[in-house]
């Protein structure tokens, strides 16, 4: 009698080992759920940070504000517009530029890394630019201005990158990136007279951004 009193103890007492663990289990899981990413998620969000075209005068900062979707565990899409505004040869050409781009964003361990205090997603990016933008002409340059004073042109191009994803919570990621774009300025002015007096010079550029998305998902 004793012997089963003491077996059927020792029953009950693996039970609710078992049940304690099983417990710690799930709710190590639900702490964790949040760092794998949702198949179908979407966000939107802001970003901004410094930009530096080859021939442009200096770095500038620029704003903008993006849709992302994450399509697979290791595919996503982002859409995004940019504003800044560049100085080149010394300020006599200003150029506004409303960069448009459509971005693949490749993440080639899928799941993030958690050895770290918050959970990190390195991803590499590249897709398509299209930047609208208006020039402005000044001192030596400056006689351009009255044939381009109201054209905004088109150009387009492609950029290329890499960042990381750094999950704050389960709604909240941020993300800093550096990206190179190029496309170019000259070619795409649509007045041949003026496209005929400009210098050849390079707008190719990188900026390195850091921006918040926030998911719907």
């Amino acid at each position: 009698m004793k012997w089963f009193g003491f077996k059927t103890g020792l029953f009950i007492l693996a039970l609710m080992l078992a049940g304690g663990l099983s417990a710690h289990a799930e709710d190590t899981e639900t702490k964790r759920a949040w760092y794998i990413p949702e198949l179908v998620n979407i966000g939107a969000g802001f970003h901004g940070g410094y930009q530096k075209s080859q021939d442009a005068d200096g770095g500038v900062g620029f704003a903008g504000a993006h849709l992302r979707f994450r399509v697979l565990s290791f595919l996503g899409i982002e859409v995004a517009g940019d504003a800044t505004e560049e100085t080149f040869r010394d300020k006599s050409i200003d150029i506004s530029e409303t960069p448009l781009s459509l971005t693949g964003l490749i993440y080639p361990f899928g799941a993030p890394f958690t050895v770290f205090p918050w959970p990190v997603t390195p991803y590499f990016s590249g897709g398509a630019t299209w930047v609208f933008f208006k020039t402005d002409f000044r001192r030596d340059l400056v006689a351009l201005q009255a044939a381009s004073d109201v054209a905004h042109d088109t150009a387009q191009g492609w950029h290329t990158g890499a960042g990381f994803d750094i999950g704050l919570s389960r709604n909240v990621t941020f993300n800093v990136e550096y990206r190179a774009t190029f496309w170019d300025f000259r070619e795409n002015i649509d007045n041949a007279a003026v496209r005929a007096a400009l210098p050849d010079l390079s707008t190719n550029n990188y900026t390195v951004r850091g921006g918040l998305t926030f998911l719907f998902k």
